[in-house]
């Protein structure tokens, strides 16, 4: 956690904010949030510079009080649009602007001014048999719902459901992901059904991505900001262009002319999560639940200290007005994708 002032940096560690971090600044607001925030564990150092080898971290804030800005993220689990937690942001967060950090902690650091290699050291080297991820495409029997699409050499675009893991497809390279492509084709051809509109599907994609073989271009779009395989995409993607799309899913319907998510359902989504979270309240540190929860079962558990380093959102202050603007923005056409900033430092506030 990051706080930036006129005076200089104040930096804080919290074990478990990662997980609901997008949810908990959108419902506490900027007074709750700064005071939470500055309850938390020090964390030693004067500025973000100073904060090395660091791989661990999961998620990220930082505070701009000298220019009324917030950039977040989180340890996500695609539990909503993060647009509409950038809508409640600055509505609970009045005069404020929200940016989402679209690549993970990355994005975060660089917006703080930081080196992110300082934090994440670059490996060399990184290597995936394709042998490992055979499983991987519109064959897996669990029925994925992420989307891909792929422009082969001859122009011909192929579109088909798989697990949408960015680790996978950077670790694959170009080669395992054109192998992929070509085999849905052949496939497809001899009558399985592996195409998008012969495939079932249980619900909507959270993360689409397309890759354009003659271009070299590969793009994504995610509900999660993801810092997977960015350096498998750095050695095993030479020569190609790698962007995040953020959570700009419209992006992808328009090239695959079809429709991916929708806004009505987006919105309940949102709200139903944020609701749970208000009705919780003060969440409980997990580490501790867990502990009694073993032990109700007469199981033994050992707690590591810092995984006590947790202060709860309160979760109340700007409820109601968040609320209330789901309730409107439900009833009102779809938002633009979020403001997001990329790995290297770049904000991106798309249109329509």
């Amino acid at each position: 956690m990051i706080v930036q002032s006129g005076s200089g940096w104040e930096l804080y560690y919290d074990h478990w904010a990662a997980q609901t971090l997008g949810a908990d600044i959108a419902l506490d607001g900027f007074e709750a949030t700064l005071a939470r925030v500055r309850r938390m564990e020090p964390m030693g150092v004067d500025s973000p510079s100073d904060w090395t080898n660091a791989p661990w971290i999961e998620g990220s804030l930082l505070i701009d009080l000298t220019s009324r800005t917030i950039v977040w993220a989180e340890e996500s689990e695609a539990a909503y649009l993060p647009r509409l937690i950038n809508a409640v942001v600055e509505a609970t967060w009045p005069g404020w602007q929200s940016i989402w950090s679209a690549e993970g902690t990355r994005g975060v650091l660089r917006a703080a001014g930081v080196d992110p290699t300082t934090i994440f050291p670059e490996p060399e080297s990184v290597s995936m048999s394709m042998n490992d991820y055979s499983w991987f495409g519109p064959w897996d029997e669990s029925n994925p719902t992420d989307v891909f699409s792929a422009v082969l050499e001859d122009g011909e675009q192929l579109q088909w459901h798989a697990y949408g893991c960015l680790e996978v497809v950077a670790e694959l390279g170009p080669g395992g992901m054109h192998r992929v492509a070509l085999e849905v084709r052949e496939r497809s051809y001899a009558g399985d059904a592996l195409l998008c509109n012969n495939q079932p599907r249980k619900g909507p994609p959270e993360t689409g991505v397309h890759i354009d073989f003659r271009r070299k271009v590969l793009r994504w779009w995610s509900l999660a900001d993801d810092d997977e395989g960015l350096d498998a995409f750095r050695l095993l993607w030479p020569g190609w262009v790698i962007e995040s799309m953020g959570d700009d899913y419209e992006w992808h319907e328009r090239l695959m002319r079809c429709s991916l998510r929708d806004w009505r359902e987006d919105v309940q989504q949102c709200r139903e999560r944020l609701r749970r979270d208000i009705e919780q309240g003060e969440r409980p540190n997990p580490a501790v639940d867990m502990v009694q929860a073993l032990a109700a079962r007469g199981a033994k558990m050992t707690v590591f200290s810092h995984t006590l380093n947790f202060v709860p959102a309160s979760r109340g202050v700007g409820s109601t007005a968040a609320m209330a603007l789901l309730d409107e923005l439900e009833q009102g056409g779809a938002l633009p994708p979020a403001r997001f900033i990329d790995r290297n430092g770049r904000v991106k506030a798309p249109s329509r």
